[in-house]
């Protein structure tokens, strides 16, 4: 069942809904922020990894062909390694601090 609610929200999302997306967002920003968090060690950049995943789901809300929860997490992870990979010393150097 819960399949066929995150085809429903998706169905919702891609036409505009403001609500949809909201549930989405309250649905997963902390499994995704948790997810986030085991890879930057750091509140800060994982709040804005998810933010920026949360943005281009909405930016790209019309483009989306797979199930939400794997996008989200297949953006989550992407995002993140390319924070690391692009920013090394500044993500070292937040998680050093925290």
């Amino acid at each position: 069942m819960p399949e066929k609610d995150d085809q429903i929200l998706l169905a919702k999302l891609r036409s505009g809904s403001d609500s949809a997306y909201e549930i989405i967002y309250h649905q997963y920003h902390k499994r995704l922020y948790s997810f986030s968090f085991k890879y930057l060690k750091s509140k800060e950049l994982s709040e804005d990894a998810v933010h920026d995943v949360f943005v281009k789901l909405w930016d790209n809300r019309q483009s989306v062909t797979t199930d939400i929860k794997s996008y989200l997490f297949t953006s989550t992870r992407n995002h993140v390694l390319n924070m690391i990979r692009n920013n090394k010393r500044k993500v070292l150097k937040q998680i050093h601090l925290e």
